[in-house]
């Protein structure tokens, strides 16, 4: 029985996994850990993905480093991460050896080694892997554990992008938006971008928002701008919901509405960003789609100076209050 025959049977998947079955045992572990077809319980998921990895299941033990990574179902641990993922790297899974190169180059539980880094996206990316190829070409464009080379970074994102992966289209507008290795050309970004944004990358959907605010590449479309950014923002993007007030406050792409602005201004400072923090600030202090409470904008205001904000201290300073 193949994977996805199991999934649309978890009882059945459950008795297969109680004789022992490894690959049902992952399946079921799967299911809580992704919340599909169960609840999600991260604690049930490492119980099946531990029965599967004590029989080697290369996919199981590169899920429970997941889960150690990320600090789901137990406490987050870099170091016993990287254990799994090299045990499933052992096992010549792609994803083991995709996320032990991401922790040697973000230096997560050992030491920033961008030369292993690249070793590992290497035979992740030898192995098929589109996320491999992605991380690969970011080595390759930055000259991190290789010599800079556009050319190759420029052909690893076009593989990753050929296996409709997001990031390499993502990566791909990037460079034309910017005229890294390529010429400058808005108008493949824009196609880029587009793609990566349709796939739900949120960081597409934000680029192609300010493509079509901006007119760059495209005709400018406010109402098309908005579409993307409240995208992103539905998705907890904090840049894109402070934008998303910004549109509902001045009725470009939307009609003006100065209580969905400060909403989504609130929002954006809830998830940290100073901008979201200045403007929801803003809100409060002139009971702009809120009542005005001097108190809670003197919070803000001093959340997005903290974060260097000059707007914000400019702010505090004509209300006579110290940072």
């Amino acid at each position: 029985m193949s994977c996805g025959a199991f999934a649309a049977n978890p009882a059945e998947l459950e008795q297969r996994a109680k004789t022992g079955d490894a690959d049902a045992q992952f399946e079921l572990g799967r299911m809580y850990a992704d919340g599909k077809g169960v609840e999600r319980d991260y604690k049930q998921a490492l119980n099946y993905f531990e029965k599967a990895a004590a029989q080697n299941h290369a996919k199981a033990l590169n899920r429970i480093g997941v889960l150690y990574q990320n600090g789901r179902g137990v406490e987050r641990d870099y170091k016993k991460a990287m254990s799994y993922y090299e045990k499933a790297a052992a096992l010549n899974l792609d994803w083991g050896y995709d996320n032990l190169g991401y922790l040697y180059g973000n230096g997560l539980g050992v030491n920033q080694d961008y030369k292993k880094a690249f070793e590992n996206y290497e035979k992740a990316a030898d192995l098929g892997l589109a996320s491999g190829k992605n991380h690969l070409a970011n080595l390759y464009r930055d000259g991190k554990g290789v010599k800079q080379d556009y050319k190759k970074a420029i052909e690893l994102y076009e593989q990753a992008a050929a296996q409709n992966y997001a990031w390499g289209y993502e990566n791909l507008g990037d460079l034309y938006y910017n005229g890294r290795g390529v010429k400058q050309d808005y108008k493949k970004a824009f196609e880029y971008l587009k793609k990566a944004a349709d796939l739900g990358l949120v960081d597409g959907q934000v680029d192609l928002a300010f493509m079509y605010r901006e007119g760059k590449g495209v005709k400018q479309d406010y109402k098309k701008a908005f579409e993307y950014y409240e995208k992103a923002a539905e998705q907890g993007n904090a840049f894109a919901q402070n934008n998303l007030g910004l549109m509902y406050d001045s009725g470009k792409g939307a009609a003006k509405n100065p209580k969905k602005a400060f909403e989504w201004f609130r929002k954006s400072a809830e998830n940290g960003n100073h901008w979201g923090q200045l403007n929801a600030g803003k809100c409060c202090l002139n009971g702009y789609g809120t009542k005005k409470d001097k108190d809670k904008a003197i919070e803000y205001f001093k959340l997005s100076a903290k974060q260097g904000n000059k707007e914000a201290g400019k702010e505090l300073r004509k209300l006579g209050v110290k940072r």
